[in-house]
C-alpha cells in the first residue's frame, strides 16, 4: 500500500485526485463495499429480473411456434378436408338428383 500524507492547506478533492492511483482506483472500483451476505435479497430480486427478462424471447418463440401451426392447421383444412367435403356433397347431389330421376 502506498503511504499518503495529507497536506495542510488545499482542498480535499484536488488532494483525492492527485493521490489516486491506476491500483487505487481499480481496486476500489473492483471491491466497492458490496458484499453478498449484506444485500442478498435485493441481489435476489435484480437475479430474477435478469432471468425474466431472459425468458421474454423463449416465451415469445413458443407464441410464434403455435401461431404458425395453428395457420399451417388452418391452411391444410382448406387445402385438403374443404374441396373433400365439396366434392363429397356435389356427389351426393348427383346421386339424388339420379334417384329421384329414374323413380
Amino acid at each position: 500500500m502506498e503511504k499518503t500524507h495529507k497536506p495542510k492547506s488545499g482542498s480535499k478533492s484536488s488532494d483525492n485526485l492527485r493521490n489516486l492511483t491506476l491500483t487505487g482506483y481499480l481496486t476500489s472500483e473492483l471491491k466497492r463495499g458490496y458484499l453478498l451476505e449484506n444485500d442478498e435479497e435485493r441481489y435476489a430480486k435484480r437475479r430474477e429480473k435478469v432471468y425474466t427478462f431472459f425468458m421474454i424471447p423463449r416465451e415469445t418463440e413458443k407464441f410464434f411456434a403455435y401461431g404458425y401451426f395453428q395457420c399451417a392447421d388452418s391452411f391444410t383444412f382448406v387445402m385438403t378436408f374443404l374441396p373433400l367435403r365439396f366434392l363429397m356433397a356435389c356427389w351426393a347431389l348427383i346421386m339424388r338428383g339420379s334417384a329421384k330421376l329414374f323413380r
